[in-house]
């Protein structure tokens, strides 16, 4: 027999879907206080549930990403601006599709942004619809394990009686080890990647270091600014002293080898001269292009309680 030669293609154009939880005589209460009586959250899917829906893996997205693991995705409905072009690929396209690690020619992958995110799924910059305004300060507080039950009522609409595998990077494997726990006869394989069972005192500080940076930002207003000028300086600050965390120190300076210096930022006197410095100040002028600063907050908060 000729053994089936897999080629590795591309899922090809995919779309955003949305589940919409509302239920008025059960709201969705949250784990340190505070409910939400409806939400939304933006979720992607590949490949086909089998006919026993045993196949079924739950993919969880790092701390700034995004349903859109896999395919092309020029546009999601009320994303706005921040659905950016580097936004259109998915984040694990090269991972996720036919023969490849996650090969969806096997199993149905979903993908779901936070609760908390800001790319369709509730989270501050969405509508209150109590006060027809962006949440912005008034977001409840998040704890992982809210992330968790919001996708397990998702996992419930779709028909999913038992996952296959639940895997994530970096916070998203802290998510996968978390459901397992909660649902350990749930959930068959736990893939976590980058990621341990607690944050380290490293990390806290870190973590503290990018929250400050946000709310040192004279436009951030506590929380509701989505009416005037946006914390672009705070949220670019965060982001770049996130950026080292996760990228090595080596693959960092062969990335920023070709950048082109620019000699001075926007503030300040000092005059940037290493391509390094060039490469980082864009990595953060390129986020808040499409990240939230609210959105921010709230998951670096719920990862300072692991």
């Amino acid at each position: 027999m000729t053994p089936k030669i897999h080629t590795r293609r591309s899922v090809g154009v995919v779309s955003t879907q949305f589940f919409h939880y509302v239920n008025p005589a059960k709201p969705f209460r949250l784990r340190v206080g505070g409910e939400l009586p409806e939400f939304t959250l933006a979720y992607e899917t590949y490949g086909e549930l089998n006919a026993d829906r045993s196949n079924a893996v739950l993919v969880y997205h790092a701390m700034t990403g995004s349903q859109h693991a896999a395919g092309i995705n020029k546009h999601v409905p009320g994303v706005g601006s921040r659905w950016t072009k580097e936004m259109h690929i998915g984040w694990w396209d090269g991972f996720i599709g036919p023969g490849k690690a996650v090969d969806t020619e096997k199993f149905f992958v979903i993908c779901a942004n936070y609760l908390g995110g800001c790319y369709g799924s509730t989270g501050p910059a969405s509508i209150n619809p109590a006060t027809g305004r962006p949440w912005g300060s008034a977001f409840p507080v998040l704890r992982f394990v809210d992330i968790v039950e919001s996708q397990m009522l998702l996992l419930k609409h779709l028909g999913i009686p038992k996952l296959h595998a639940v895997i994530g990077g970096s916070i998203g494997g802290f998510l996968a080890l978390l459901t397992a726990t909660r649902y350990p006869d749930f959930v068959r394989i736990v893939v976590p990647i980058a990621t341990g069972l607690e944050t380290t005192i490293y990390q806290r500080i870190i973590n503290f270091e990018q929250i400050t940076a946000i709310e040192s930002d004279p436009n951030f207003k506590g929380g509701d600014y989505y009416d005037g000028p946006y914390p672009e300086v705070g949220l670019a600050l965060a982001r770049r002293i996130a950026h080292k965390t996760f990228v090595s120190l080596e693959d960092l300076k062969e990335r920023a080898r070709d950048e082109v210096v620019s000699h001075k930022p926007p503030y300040g006197w000092y005059e940037m001269n290493h391509p390094v410095e060039s490469y980082m100040y864009h990595q953060g002028q390129k986020f808040v292009r499409r990240f939230d600063a609210n959105s921010y907050l709230r998951i670096v908060d719920a990862w300072q309680l692991v």
